[in-house]
């Protein structure tokens, strides 16, 4: 039988007892071997009231050298164990201890804690000596301390020790990393302690304890102190009776025992870099439960840690100064469950049933957006179109499944049906949707000028047939305001250049066109200006319509108007940095006589260009390349007197006059700034 009592259990048998008590790598944890007795009836879970140390019992029948029963006790804190035996009845006496007492390993495990700051739940923990204690240069002493149920034996350095721990044959190693001895060897040792050597090597100090067969231990850093545990099946709580003197050949330097397998090379700040911040632990447990971890990791971190019913399974791990919260996430990712931090305490449970409760969450809110009233609210709009902000809104889904957009092109404005929690979406979205859209005032020049006075005009064309190789420029050593890039000459028929003048030359090039107009020299043909906004195409004519005789297909004459004009689309787009982008496409044509008409139809040249610029906010855009051919060939004198051969000439006078004009258009794109909404 077990029964719970008030300082412990009280187990129960029906012959002599013969037990074993093991306190493994889990602190919440400890196994009692009864050899020769039989669980009989006995449930193989035992579910305790909870009020005691002792929790839980898990009782299975185990194969030893002999048939023997195991309990399995499950702590809910780490305690010593004070076993007493009255006949068939074994008393076992729990005494809570604080973090540093309650981890204890067997001979095939090592457990090596780093100690955390002392949290607000006032249990009591190791300090982090690696934020509060700089490494160890010297090992300054090694002593022995015997304890209840175990001898204890303590290496203390100047400074925070990491050691790494192995077991060998009745041998444990310790290495401690960076570390030179400086400690005297104990002459004496106790029991199950057999001898302790020592070995320095280039970066690290090796230190052997030498044990009696069948001992387990347990190894806990805390601070400038690595402090072994040593318990033997034959040790009493006071056993001191027993001491033998260290053979003095061990207490030299001893050779070095087999090297332990080095670990990759790969430090803890590379694999943590802007992820964890947790206090740095140390643990090595093997074939664990994992319950206990969480709440040994409760402890460290401060935090409250509830663990889900669900959750079970073991772990075997070795970590070495590592955040607590990387370590927590390594044994949830390795059984497959996931955590849900809520101010201080962190909910573990399996990754199925946090995946569940989401749906459930989802569930319960979109049945309560069933049971909320809905409301409707009329949104006006200023400046977007209305039809568009209405597919905006359902495309973007933030609507309740009974909600419901419709609009009023009248007084342009949306009407919304949904309930009340989903309004203020539906708000900021026009926000963001209802802007004014940008504007640019296109301002565009188209001015005729003689090509003899171009160059007091400040226009050079390019000379070079390679139009990449000129750049365009404003002062230093030119004069002039724009330099363009070669083009085809007068009379050509092709060749529609442009150039850019900055905000600066801008100014200059209107005081220049004023100059010029009033002496002759330049006609401003048109001068229009015009707004359009952002996208959105802008149209510049300016010409003639002439009548033309057309004769039809039965044979009457019809008057058509034929427009011979100068055509200008701009089409701006304002890019983030003020810039525009303009799409500009330029068309000129007028009467050629020297095409020969068709059908009373006049012939025409036409030139166009198109293309694509970016200017800044107030740059110009200069189109050149655009001619104009006077040719006059007229004789005047007293008729018939001037027609005779040679002596005509005495009676006439003959005038042949050829001249050339050039159309230039300049087109200066500002964007409008839109004055603060009240």
């Amino acid at each position: 039988s077990i029964e719970e009592t008030d300082y412990g259990l009280r187990i129960g048998t029906t012959g002599r007892i013969d037990y074993t008590i093991t306190k493994p790598n889990d602190p919440f944890r400890l196994f009692v071997d009864l050899r020769g007795i039989a669980p009989g009836n006995m449930p193989k879970k035992l579910t305790l009231s909870g009020t005691g140390v002792a929790s839980e019992v898990d009782i299975e029948e185990v194969k030893l050298p002999v048939e023997a029963t195991r309990l399995n006790l499950l702590l809910s804190s780490p305690a010593e164990v004070n076993p007493t035996v009255d006949g068939g009845t074994l008393m076992l006496a729990f005494k809570v201890n604080g973090t540093d007492e309650a981890n204890s390993t067997p001979v095939s495990a090592v457990t090596a804690v780093e100690p955390a700051p002392e949290p607000d739940t006032g249990v009591t923990e190791m300090q982090d000596t690696g934020n509060t204690l700089p490494p160890a240069q010297y090992l300054e002493s090694i002593s022995m301390e015997m304890l209840r149920d175990a001898l204890q034996v303590t290496l203390k350095g100047d400074g925070s020790m990491i050691p790494d721990v192995f077991p060998l044959d009745n041998r444990l190693v310790i290495d401690i990393p960076d570390v030179a001895m400086r400690a005297e060897i104990p002459h004496e040792v106790i029991k199950p302690l057999k001898g302790i050597r020592w070995g320095e090597h280039d970066t690290k100090l090796r230190v052997v304890l030498d044990l009696e067969s069948n001992t387990a231990f347990d190894v806990v850093s805390i601070g400038d102190e690595v402090r072994v545990k040593l318990r033997s099946a034959g040790l009493l709580a006071k056993s001191m009776e027993t001491q033998q003197e260290v053979p003095k050949k061990e207490i030299t330097k001893a050779p070095a025992v087999q090297e332990s397998p080095k670990a990759t090379d790969v430090t803890p700040e590379a694999l943590t870099e802007g992820r964890y911040s947790g206090k740095r632990i140390s643990l090595d447990f093997q074939d664990a439960d994992i319950v206990p971890i969480f709440r040994l990791i409760a402890d460290v971190s401060g935090y409250n840690i509830v663990v889900d019913p669900q959750v079970k399974g073991k772990v075997t791990m070795k970590l070495v100064n590592v955040p607590w919260d990387q370590a927590l996430d390594l044994i949830l990712k390795s059984n497959k469950l996931d955590k849900v931090v809520e101010g201080n305490i962190i909910r573990i449970a399996p990754v199925s049933v946090l995946a569940k409760e989401q749906e459930e969450r989802a569930k319960k809110i979109a049945a309560s957006r069933k049971a909320e009233p809905l409301v409707t609210k009329v949104f006006p709009i200023s400046y977007a179109d209305v039809k568009n902000v209405q597919k905006s809104i359902d495309s973007a889904k933030i609507l309740s499944e009974r909600g419901s957009i419709s609009v009023d092109e009248r007084i342009s404005s949306i009407i919304v049906k949904d309930v009340e929690s989903n309004m203020p979406k539906v708000e900021e979205l026009i926000k963001t949707l209802d802007k004014p859209t940008p504007q640019v005032l296109i301002e565009a020049r188209i001015v005729e000028v003689n090509t003899a006075a171009k160059n007091e005009f400040g226009i050079k064309w390019g000379l070079s047939t390679h139009t990449y190789d000129k750049t365009l420029s404003l002062g230093g050593l030119t004069p002039f305001i724009v330099d363009f890039p070669s083009g085809a000459g007068p009379g050509s028929g092709s060749g529609i250049n442009f150039g850019f003048i900055n905000p600066a030359g801008t100014l200059k090039l209107d005081l220049e066109i004023g100059a010029l107009q009033n002496s002759g020299k330049l006609k401003i043909v048109s001068n229009p200006r015009i707004i359009t906004v952002d996208n959105e195409e802008a149209f510049i004519s300016q010409g003639k319509s002439i009548p033309v005789r057309k004769l039809t297909s039965e044979g009457t004459v019809s008057t058509e108007f034929k427009d011979v004009k100068l055509e200008l689309k701009v089409k701006p787009h304002i890019t983030p940095d003020n810039s525009v982008i303009l799409n500009v496409e330029a068309k000129k044509e007028e009467i050629d006589p020297t095409v020969p008409s068709v059908e009373g139809v006049p012939g025409t040249d036409k030139k166009e260009a198109k293309t694509n610029v970016i200017v800044k906010d107030g740059e110009t855009l200069v189109i050149g390349g655009i001619y104009k051919t006077f040719d006059n060939d007229s004789a005047t004198g007293v008729p018939g007197a001037m027609d005779v051969p040679i002596l005509g000439w005495l009676f006439k006078k003959k005038q042949k006059e050829f001249n050339t004009n050039e159309l230039l258009i300049f087109i200066t794109p500002r964007i409008v700034t839109q004055p603060p909404k009240e």
